[in-house]
């Protein structure tokens, strides 16, 4: 084995700054820009719905204006910098704006009906209903607003919250047991039905909790709102930062499968494809469904040779609609090992590409390296094996442009396995560290996996629900699904 440590790359942001810690660019440049140009720093006003009920409407907007104001800097990990408040006068270049017109009140007797509601299915049908309702006279106000805060109060989460269970995100089913999942009508998660009824009216959401509101999360002040401010500029079509090193003719590619619960079939399941450009533009196709059943040694669902050309027929063709030309190269990502009859089947796309690089990444959460000193092993150590397309790569650990770990345990890396391509992997593994620094709904300097899969199996999560049935055609931008 050898040890080798892939050097970081900036993001760029605004005026052309580039920086390490997407906080140091935003506060230097600005955001990349309000629709992915870095010389139009315009300022902007996002306008913003709110449903919620009357006392937590009145909190939302005091708590719109207490990130406005800003905060002072902390001792925490994110907090050191502080964080600058909205307005002209902001370095983020842009404001909320709350109107009475975008506003839908949750009524006390809407909330007495929906108590009184005893079967669980009901009951969680009407309080969609009563959501959906206030959805759609928001969105017909003329103009609509670019999104809408929703968040419910402690009543509505206790009426469904789990029994020995504390938490403000309302679960209705376990999607690991299926009979659970049926039980509820297909319904899982809150948060993910929210966002199809957004999908399915054209908006955007962002849930706020009422910890959130009172920043008593689990996260501080600074750090909230530095979460909250770039994960709403990039829902209202803003780019808060870029890559700054990719090669123009690359798509980058994760896909992931999921149960979809939208059918009755038990072994029912779906593909679905997180593509890239090298702007960090990024789309979401679902693929065909397709039957498959685990086995002993089969435990992770694939895609035969049909299925595989299908769905990368359909990234080809998104790829030529936005650059009138096909990729050079391709890479793929999965989070299991590629079948022949996958890899077959990739090969066999409209646009002849035969520069395919098909990895797979997968934690290994019980591999550990240690180093001396009081800090873990440095996010960028590679580790290379005497298989020359294999390797072990640490995404996470201690991050030298900000002299810190950021975590409570002992990192572990992800496991890296080319199965097809000619680049080096060095060159993939580089390419993967990247990919890991591009989640818009934080300010985290990186996350482990690389946005490639982490998108696509967040999105995967919102696609399996069986309300996603509703909507006619999905939205291709990952903003509506934050």
């Amino acid at each position: 084995m050898e040890i080798h440590h892939l050097e970081e790359v900036k993001l760029k942001f605004g005026q052309g700054v580039k920086a390490y810690d997407p906080r140091k660019g935003l506060l230097k440049g600005g955001p990349y820009g309000p629709s992915g140009n870095e010389d139009q720093l315009d300022f902007k006003i996002i306008n913003c719905g709110v449903i919620a009920t009357s006392p937590y409407i009145a909190k939302t907007r005091h708590f719109i204006e207490k990130i406005s104001f800003g905060f002072d800097a902390n001792s925490t990990t994110y907090g050191d910098l502080g964080f600058p408040g909205l307005g002209k006068r902001s370095p983020l270049l842009f404001s909320l704006k709350v109107l009475k017109q975008w506003e839908e009140k949750i009524l006390d007797h809407e909330i007495r009906t929906i108590e009184n509601i005893s079967d669980k299915n009901q009951r969680k049908n009407k309080l969609f209903e009563i959501i959906e309702t206030k959805i759609q006279n928001i969105v017909q106000v003329d103009p609509p607003p670019h999104l809408i805060f929703i968040t419910l109060n402690e009543k509505i989460i206790n009426l469904f919250r789990r029994p020995g269970i504390y938490s403000d995100d309302i679960i209705f089913a376990n999607r690991n047991y299926p009979d659970s999942v049926y039980e509820s009508e297909g319904d899982i998660d809150f948060h993910n039905i929210v966002k199809i009824l957004g999908m399915k009216y054209d908006i955007r959401t962002q849930l706020l909790k009422p910890t959130t509101l009172t920043f008593e999360g689990t996260e501080d002040q600074v750090t909230t709102s530095w979460n909250l401010a770039v994960g709403l500029y990039y829902k209202a079509n803003g780019i808060p930062w870029r890559f700054s090193e990719f090669e123009n003719d690359v798509c980058y590619v994760g896909i992931s499968f999921f149960r979809d619960f939208s059918e009755e079939e038990v072994y029912m399941n779906s593909s679905m494809a997180q593509v890239f450009l090298h702007t960090g533009e990024n789309y979401i196709l679902r693929g065909d469904k397709f039957q498959w059943e685990r086995t002993k040694r089969d435990r992770n669902p694939h895609l035969d040779e049909g299925k595989a050309e299908s769905l990368i027929n359909k990234i080809v063709d998104l790829y030529y609609s936005k650059k009138n030309t096909y990729p050079s190269r391709m890479v793929i990502y999965k989070t299991s090992n590629f079948h022949p009859e996958e890899i077959n089947g990739f090969y066999k796309n409209k646009g002849k590409i035969r520069d395919i690089d098909m990895i797979t990444i997968i934690d290994r959460k019980k591999f550990r390296l240690y180093r001396h000193g009081n800090y873990p092993v440095m996010r960028g150590t590679m580790i290379s094996t005497e298989e020359r397309k294999r390797c072990f790569l640490y995404t996470y650990g201690y991050l030298p442009p900000m002299e810190t770990y950021p975590g409570m345990k002992v990192p572990s890396p992800l496991e890296v396995k080319q199965f097809t391509g000619n680049a080096d992997i060095k060159k993939i593994c580089k390419e993967i560290l990247t990919l890991t620094r591009l989640d818009w709904n934080n300010i985290k300097y990186c996350q482990k996996m690389p946005v490639t899969l982490a998108f696509a199996k967040k999105v995967g999560e919102i696609l399996s629900e069986r309300r996603s049935e509703d909507i006619s055609n999905i939205k291709i931008h990952y903003r509506y699904y934050m």
